[in-house]
């Protein structure tokens, strides 16, 4: 028994001893074993000081840095580490930490463009057993750093990192961690609970994320057109796991965004309330997509399909739903002094797609869209410019280069209003907002490849091609006002129906003109050829009316003959040919109990004998044949069909009463 007490006392006594003199032998414990990781995962540590407390257990560490080989790139820092270690810690062999807060560390994280991530090698040698430490709980305290993936190109910044782990230990590679953090990132505020195992031969996790300032758009910039989103918030389950940091799978699901506020090429669609649902969303190999986009209070997109991130390739199905088109106002405000003033957005089609951080969206969509309800006014005085019940168009369309078309486009029971202004342009021409003059060419001529462009026209736009195969109409109603004479005249063209076939901007191409309708209760046939979508207007076209009422052109009989038309019916055949902006026209009349009124004040009319002329150019049934030559060019923008035509007849009418004289 005396030898028992002798041997318990030597123990004691020299766990006592050991402990007094823990601050002296623990730090170079610590230090070797720490340098010897760095080591064997090729990195360099700096420790500025070690030291160690005994009442109580206490390891401090200040400037730890652990670099790259080459001693310059850092990989992880920090300003202090405090370690509180456990009353056993000196009787086991590897140093054991109730609690290590570390206070604003910095962690820089690369993914290189083979997809290894830096911080994959701090687990040490696969054969090894890696750092001797086992934590109980970790703590960090306004951390920060920044990830940087060199294969796209993309980086992100963190901070006020504050992380929760409540056990640690790189011994065993298999062991479940459980951490939990907040922090911001790129602004984003972020909370994160998962589980993870980062050592294992077998990389593996899972959790919550929740991020508040999302930015979507930073993320997929490489990849989508100009638009983009305010940012929003993200709700996810996720899912990880592979062989190596290098070659993981995963998958998001669950997966729920919201955002306040669209732009699109800067400008914000108003009153946009966005919201996403996913399903499941995995990758990299190809997986089903289910995504759901709530727009405003009733609109919704519907998108399913596979996504196959290993060949960046996209086939959806898309449907969309009572999408309210008024928030794009701001958009069209960049193109147009127009107001849209209500409108409601349908779709049905298939959406296909290849992505790719070194090339622009390239997409195919394959469908139709429709438009009801659709109402655009002027955007200076209100006016109505357009309305129409339905507008279907279903056909495709195409990005990079851009290519649109369409097997078929619908227009039922429309409206549109043309105006001709006292300078001789229409009202469409002028509601279009001017284009940016490039800075190189301000205040002196433009060369001479861009004065032969077209208005508007660019290298982009000349590579766009357009297709429409048919163009239907119906119930529709033109009403025309002309205040290029004066008093002004106007006019409805009504019922009108029919269909243009073979539209495209092509040079070679024409299209087919079958339009029916009605003016003033007259029967309207036009017929013929045209290519309005090419640079030069082309046109060859024929208009027949029959038993219109020659009372409504008093405006132009007044103006050029001094005379309003009491009353007469007008039949006529007119053929219109346009050709590199010259145009070229027969008009044929038949004009029926043609009788004028009393003189009209007009400044500058000669007041002849219209009566006596009529009289002469009457046949025996009372009618008037003529034919009226038209001819001009439509750049010279103090051109008018009508005043043509009036000017025509009334040296027609000269002509017959200067014939009664010569005789």
């Amino acid at each position: 028994m005396r030898k028992l007490g002798w041997g318990l006392g030597l123990l004691l006594s020299g766990g006592l001893i050991g402990l007094l003199t823990m601050p002296g032998w623990l730090p170079g414990l610590i230090h070797r074993q720490a340098q010897h990781w760095a080591e064997e995962t090729h990195h360099r540590l700096v420790i500025g000081s070690l030291e160690v407390g005994v009442f109580p257990f206490r390891v401090h560490a200040h400037a730890v840095r652990l670099y790259e080989a080459d001693g310059q790139t850092l990989v992880v820092g920090c300003e202090d580490l405090d370690g509180r270690l456990a009353l056993y810690s000196a009787l086991r062999p590897i140093p054991v930490i109730d609690e290590l807060i570390l206070t604003h560390p910095v962690v820089h994280l690369i993914r290189s463009p083979a997809g290894e991530w830096n911080l994959a090698r701090l687990a040490g040698p696969s054969s090894g057993g890696g750092f001797p430490l086992l934590v109980k709980k970790v703590r960090i305290l306004r951390g920060e750093g920044s990830v940087w993936d060199q294969g796209n190109g993309l980086r992100h910044d963190i901070r006020n990192l504050q992380f929760e782990l409540p056990r640690l230990s790189f011994q065993n590679r298999d062991t479940w961690l459980f951490p939990s953090l907040h922090a911001e990132l790129d602004g984003a505020s972020i909370a994160l609970v998962a589980r993870i195992r980062p050592f294992s031969s077998r990389l593996e996790g899972e959790g919550d994320l929740s991020v508040r300032g999302f930015d979507l758009m930073r993320v997929l910039a490489p990849w989508v057109p100009p638009w983009s989103v305010s940012p929003g918030v993200l709700t996810t389950h996720f899912a990880f796991w592979g062989s190596d940091w290098g070659a993981l799978q995963g998958e998001l699901s669950g997966l729920h965004w919201t955002t306040d506020q669209v732009l699109w090429r800067g400008a914000g669609l108003e009153g946009v309330q966005l919201s996403a649902q996913v399903k499941k969303l995995a990758w990299p190999a190809s997986f089903p997509l289910s995504l759901t986009l709530r727009v405003g209070a009733q609109g919704q997109i519907q998108m399913a399909g596979p996504v196959d991130s290993t060949t960046r390739t996209v086939h959806l199905t898309v449907h969309a739903q009572h999408l309210d088109l008024r928030p794009f106002q701001p958009w069209l405000t960049s193109y147009a002094q127009v107001r849209l003033e209500h409108g409601q957005l349908s779709s049905e089609g298939v959406l296909d797609g290849t992505f790719s951080a070194q090339r622009p969206w390239q997409g195919r969509y394959r469908g139709q869209v429709r438009a009801d309800g659709l109402v655009v006014r002027e955007g200076r005085r209100g006016r109505l410019l357009w309305r129409s019940k339905t507008l279907l168009a279903q056909g495709e369309a195409t990005s990079s280069p851009l290519r649109l078309t369409l097997d078929q486009v619908a227009f039922g029971d429309f409206y549109a209003r043309l105006h001709l202004l006292p300078d001789a342009t229409l009202n469409w021409e002028n509601l279009l907002n001017p284009l940016p003059v490039s800075p190189k060419f301000a205040g002196s001529p433009p060369p001479r490849e861009a004065a032969v462009r077209p208005k508007g026209s660019s290298v982009a736009a000349q590579a766009a091609s357009v297709v429409i195969r048919k163009v239907t109409l119906r119930g529709g109603t033109i009403h025309y006002r002309d205040d290029y004479v004066h008093p002004s005249y106007e006019t409805d063209l009504t019922g009108l129906g029919g269909e243009i076939d073979g539209l495209s901007s092509a040079e070679d191409t024409t299209a087919r003109l079958d339009l029916r309708g009605r003016v003033r209760g007259a029967p309207l046939l036009i017929e013929g050829q045209i290519n309005p979508l090419a640079q030069n207007l082309f046109l060859d076209m024929t208009a027949r009316v029959a038993g219109m009422d020659l009372a409504q052109f008093s405006p132009y009989s007044g103006k050029y003959m001094g005379y309003d038309i009491e009353r007469g019916k007008l039949s006529f055949e007119a053929h219109y040919s346009v050709k590199n902006h010259d145009l070229q026209a027969t008009n044929h009349l038949v004009l029926n109990e043609l009788t004028f009124g009393k003189p009209v004040a007009s400044p500058g009319i000669t007041h002849f004998p219209v009566a006596l002329a009529v009289s002469l150019l009457q046949d025996p049934q009372g009618r008037i044949i003529m034919d009226l030559p038209i001819a001009g060019s439509l750049d010279d923008p103090r051109f008018s069909v009508g005043g043509v035509l009036a000017r025509t007849l009334v040296q027609t009418l000269e002509k017959a009463v200067e014939s009664l004289f010569v005789r």
